[in-house]
């Protein structure tokens, strides 16, 4: 079939922060500045090195988390399409309805499918009344052997599930820190205003 991006790349985004040496002599900025300049501005340069590291990192660590939770998507979806029943005629396909749902427990499975393994328990050679014990533990046992496949794709849904609510609540707690962080900052800010109209 046609091809399908998957995850857009971040590739022509990204800066690189490396050096281009190999570590010995000196670097290109380093032999711009002359032997005679002033080296009062150092601290500047060092806390705004600081702030573009702090920045590429927090990116860094943005692009990884996006990466990741694009992984998830793809597997999840990888594993959805892996429910879903081949078309009519191929591979003796089942009825959608009879095809486990992602977060289906077995014995959910079976109550939402009853009647048909009933009726094919109940076709069966020795197959007794529907409403026989036997009768339904047999189309219990049916509807087991329909799951029992299905039962590793649907343990790593529900665990992809779980890793993407744990992703969400640290991203609201991350949300929240940062809240507050501005917050703190913008009173800090106000405080320190008001203190110096306060001098003057």
């Amino acid at each position: 079939g046609p091809w399908r991006c998957l995850y857009a790349g971040t590739g022509h985004r990204q800066e690189w922060a490396g050096s281009d040496d190999d570590g010995g002599g000196t670097s290109s900025h380093a032999s711009a500045a002359g032997p005679d300049d002033d080296d009062s501005d150092d601290d500047d340069d060092d806390d705004e090195g600081e702030d573009a590291v702090g920045t590429r990192r927090g990116s860094e660590r943005k692009l990884l988390r996006q990466m990741e939770r694009g992984a998830r998507d793809e597997e999840r979806r990888t594993l959805e399409d892996a429910l879903l029943p081949p078309p009519d005629g191929v591979g003796g396909g089942a009825a959608p309805s009879l095809v486990p749902r992602a977060g289906e427990a077995l014995a959910d499975f079976y109550a939402r499918t009853a009647p048909h393994w009933t009726a094919r328990a109940t076709a069966a050679p020795g197959g007794d009344a529907p409403e026989d014990k036997e009768t339904k533990r047999r189309g219990f046992e049916l509807a087991r052997g329909r799951y029992d496949p299905y039962r590793p794709v649907l343990e790593r849904l529900e665990e992809l599930r779980a890793e993407e609510e744990q992703a969400e609540a640290r991203r609201g707690e991350r949300r929240e820190k940062r809240k507050k962080e501005k917050k703190k900052s913008k009173k800090d800010e106000e405080k320190g205003a008001g203190g110096r109209r306060s001098r003057r």
